[in-house]
């Protein structure tokens, strides 16, 4: 969910923009399979026009069932003229929220055990240097 807030408290115009464009994409991890899948949100474009955002939800429904691990990523790009701009300086991303789900139930998240692991002695090996 984004709240309505002022559009310049949300993001600053750049040279040739008139717009940006939020691009979500959620990570949904089996943690014991190893299956997974990528939901993949049409982009949410929003006009240097407006002066205030009016806010946004999205629902989501993902498999729920197992041991997972479920993280949304956001990213932020300018837009002109409809599409998106393709300049990496005015581009960023980054993962914004991350849960361990146990059968659709958010667990803990926890470290797994640590095991010992015997030192291996590496005495002389490979070829020396000979100085001078």
């Amino acid at each position: 969910m984004i709240p309505k807030i002022n559009l310049n408290h949300f993001a600053r115009p750049v040279p040739r923009s008139d717009g940006f464009a939020l691009k979500v994409m959620v990570f949904n991890y089996d943690l014991n399979g190893g299956s997974y899948e990528i939901l993949d949100v049409n982009d949410l474009k929003v006009s240097f026009n407006l002066v205030q955002f009016p806010g946004a939800k999205l629902t989501i429904h993902t498999e729920q069932g197992g041991d997972r691990a479920l993280l949304v990523a956001i990213g932020i790009s300018y837009v002109y003229e409809g599409m998106r701009k393709e300049d990496r300086r005015y581009f960023a991303c980054q993962i914004s929220n991350c849960w361990h789900l146990r059968d659709g139930v958010e667990v803990e998240f926890q470290a797994p055990e640590r095991k010992d692991i015997p030192e291996i002695e590496l005495g002389d090996r490979g070829l020396s240097w000979e100085v001078g």
